[in-house]
């Protein structure tokens, strides 16, 4: 099992801007919904090789902006196959360690 928690996502992205008036906020989680969907596909299917991508946190930013269909993907880090240390999700020793 892999977790990917995504800092400012918001999972409602079409609301973003109109009910929740978070627009300069929240991060719209859609992309990130699609990029796991073809990472497991590639696993599936590919022939990459490559694993799933460890647990991780994704330090995302709305770069206070409104989300618009042009600037959608500007500024939305990338789902890590091997996530950078300070971004693990690690248990050990009966022990969860989320980096904040």
């Amino acid at each position: 099992m892999r977790y990917i928690e995504v800092v400012n996502g918001n999972h409602f992205d079409a609301f973003i801007g109109r009910v929740f008036d978070q627009e300069d906020k929240l991060v719209p989680m859609h992309y990130y919904l699609e990029r796991a969907l073809d990472l497991i596909w590639e696993r599936l299917f590919g022939e990459s090789g490559h694993g799933l991508p460890g647990s991780q946190v994704i330090r995302a930013s709305a770069h206070n902006k409104p989300w618009t269909s042009e600037n959608y993907m500007e500024g939305l880090p990338d789902i890590a196959i091997v996530p950078h240390p300070e971004q693990r999700i690690e248990f050990s020793r009966g022990i969860l360690f989320i980096p904040t």
